[in-house]
């Protein structure tokens, strides 16, 4: 798993210098009751997918770029880790049935997007080597599509009624719970508690990122972009 944070682009070379300080003030998380710098891991993205069309298309293109061109072959390199394999009880890796597989559905709904909105292409340094991400701009936002759907995760993504659902809730439990808990709450057939953990986590990433935008774009009052780049760890 890796954290993504926002990268924030201004036409402006006056607000460039702003970045850090507005970043702090409006993009953060309020985890357990303390205050983060706002994240994504990148594995949350690919459960989010199974229910929403829109959001999880612009993460997966800010984190691993266009998926065309030149950039093609590592976009679809950089999307394994938009899925993940899991281990059920026996510890054994598996494919999930989950598992992100780029689409026509996909490349349509990006297409889509292309038209609704002007988005860049910008390269960013990482790991000493410079590699391309899409740059969306805030006007993303605006979309009645993407509002929508932070709306519906507002009211929780997964349902305990949903047997898909639940199969899901299973495959992630042991993002959010120890071991033991696990198999006690498998023993009990009541993937309930992990759905509510997901659902308050993902209803976190969206809400907290948008209105981190929107009060960005009220403030600067002109148009930005934003991607998402790997976070930097101290040495």
């Amino acid at each position: 798993m890796t954290e993504y944070v926002v990268e924030l682009l201004f036409d402006k070379n006056n607000l460039e210098s702003l970045v850090t300080k507005l970043k702090e003030k409006y993009l953060w998380l309020s985890i357990f009751g303390k205050r983060y710098p706002w994240f994504i891991i990148n594995s949350d993205i690919g459960p989010m997918r199974t229910k929403l069309k829109y959001l999880p298309i612009i993460f997966a293109t800010s984190i691993a770029g266009p998926p065309e061109g030149d950039n093609q072959k590592r976009f679809f390199h950089e999307l394994n880790f938009l899925s993940y394999d899991v281990f059920i009880f026996d510890r054994k890796l598996r494919k999930s049935e989950f598992k992100w597989e780029w689409s026509k559905e996909d490349q349509k709904t990006y297409e889509e997007l292309k038209k609704k909105v002007e988005l860049r292409i910008e390269n960013v340094v990482e790991y000493s080597s410079y590699f391309s991400h899409v740059f969306w701009p805030v006007a993303v936002f605006n979309l009645d599509e993407v509002k929508d759907e932070i709306e519906r995760a507002k009211m929780g993504l997964l349902s305990i009624e949903n047997e898909k659902d639940k199969k899901l809730a299973w495959e992630i439990s042991d993002w959010y719970f120890e071991r033991e808990e696990v198999k006690k709450m498998f023993k009990e057939k009541n993937a309930g508690p992990i759905i509510e953990r997901y659902n308050e986590v993902v209803k976190t990433y969206l809400e907290s990122l948008y209105n981190g935008m929107i009060n960005i774009w009220k403030e600067v009052k002109t148009d930005f972009w934003f991607s998402l780049v790997p976070k930097k760890h101290e040495k």
